[in-house]
């Protein structure tokens, strides 16, 4: 998450990195962005920072070093790109999901020779296994600040509800009714919403309870994107994931809330993955999610 650190380039014997520094940040959410940013590599159709090292500073948080990229100022915004950007978020989305993910191990960390991949060239690595059609990731992961528990399900609809949007609503609810007080009517109103909503949610995820895992970024906003040039080629790039393996059209819902991808964007998208009926009223939801998420975290 992006607002909450500071951010250092440096330029080494070795060439470029880029590193993240946050006074707050647990190792947790860098480990997690490692395994996220890992998780989108291996899947090889979108590009994203190979991440490097994490590990803490005595007394002043946390560091998290990945590779540096120099991105062309705007270039997200370019439809070209927006559409090649769309083209390889469809692509990974239909890939498998990889059966491992491989993501550096913390420099605090201690660990066992059976959970490390040898690689000469790098720090030792997790490796991590994934199950096959399950929902979760290999680590529970973050929105921004919140948490978002990932333990593998089986059923997507529960899924969704159990570890997503039940959590968010239920802080809101909490929240509201706080700042309210007990005293006033409108204390209870988001508990009043809530069966309501839930089985709305439940009815509307049904038909998708057996879908295809798919890796998700899980935060996907033009923010979230840049471009960089390779010769005259230009290429997108991601970064800063929430990552999960879930339903695909979770990826869309964001990218229309918070500072939208060009028109073409959605359109090449689902040249390669059809929009299917009950997409608009499942977006819906997924954006209440990250709207929820925002309340919590920022206020209203």
């Amino acid at each position: 998450p992006g607002l909450q650190n500071r951010h250092f380039n440096f330029s080494t014997n070795e060439g470029k990195f880029f590193c993240k520094v946050s006074s707050s940040a647990s190792l947790y959410r860098f480990q997690a962005e490692a395994a996220g940013l890992e998780a989108i590599r291996s899947c090889e159709c979108i590009r994203a920072p190979k991440p490097f090292s994490y590990g803490s500073i005595e007394g002043k948080g946390s560091y998290f070093i990945m590779e540096h990229f120099s991105f062309i100022p705007f270039g997200q915004s370019i439809p070209s790109v927006a559409e090649d950007l769309a083209v390889s978020l469809a692509k990974m989305h239909l890939a498998p999901v990889p059966d491992h993910i491989s993501f550096p191990i913390s420099a605090d960390d201690s660990f066992s020779a059976k959970e490390i991949e040898d690689d000469s060239d790098v720090l030792p690595k997790k490796v991590a296994v994934v199950p096959a059609g399950k929902y979760g990731f290999v680590c529970d992961g973050y929105l921004g600040l919140s948490s978002q528990p990932n333990m593998w399900g089986d059923d997507y609809g529960e899924f969704f509800l159990e570890r997503r949007l039940v959590p968010q609503f239920q802080k809101a609810a909490r929240k509201f009714s706080d700042g309210y007080g007990t005293s006033n009517e409108n204390a209870v109103a988001f508990f009043q919403l809530e069966n309501k909503l839930f089985e709305a949610s439940r009815r509307a995820l049904e038909p998708v309870k057996d879908t295809k895992p798919s890796l998700l970024h899980g935060d996907l906003w033009i923010g979230n994107s840049g471009v960089i040039s390779e010769g005259n080629v230009r290429k997108p790039v991601v970064f800063d994931p929430a990552c999960w393996i879930g339903h695909h059209e979770f990826d869309l819902a964001i990218s229309s809330l918070y500072g939208s991808f060009p028109s073409n964007f959605k359109e090449a998208y689902f040249s390669l993955v059809p929009k299917a009926g009950g997409f608009d009223e499942r977006s819906r939801i997924y954006q209440l999610y990250h709207m929820l998420n925002h309340l919590n975290l920022y206020g209203a």
